[in-house]
């Protein structure tokens, strides 16, 4: 974890920063994504109480919620755009309900 914290302050790629303190390339690849997806969980992980494994995979997973989150988000506001400059009518797929709730929660 400490070595993929100078990495990401040092711009040194993953790879060299590892080979540079002899430690695999999948640690400090995994750290980085803990740190780039789920910050918070470093310091437990760095104090043993938590195993690099499963900050990893908790990260993978907020990530993956974080970008199909963002993809309804974008997905929502094109259709409001499409909605707002009056294009012709825009196709609906699914229920006004539907499209009702992607608005919420962009707003």
């Amino acid at each position: 974890m400490a070595t993929a914290m100078l990495c990401s302050k040092n711009e040194q790629t993953v790879r060299a920063s590892a080979a540079d303190v002899g430690v695999a390339f999948q640690y400090v690849s995994r750290a980085s994504i803990v740190l780039q997806s789920a910050d918070v969980l470093a310091p437990a992980v760095m104090a043993g109480t938590l195993s690099l494994n499963d900050a990893h995979a908790e990260a993978q997973e907020r990530k993956t919620a974080r970008e199909t989150r963002e993809e309804r988000e974008e997905r929502a506001e094109r259709d409001l755009a499409a909605l707002r400059l009056g294009l012709g009518r825009p196709v609906l797929v699914g229920s006004l309900d539907d499209l009702n709730d992607r608005i919420v929660q962009i707003a």
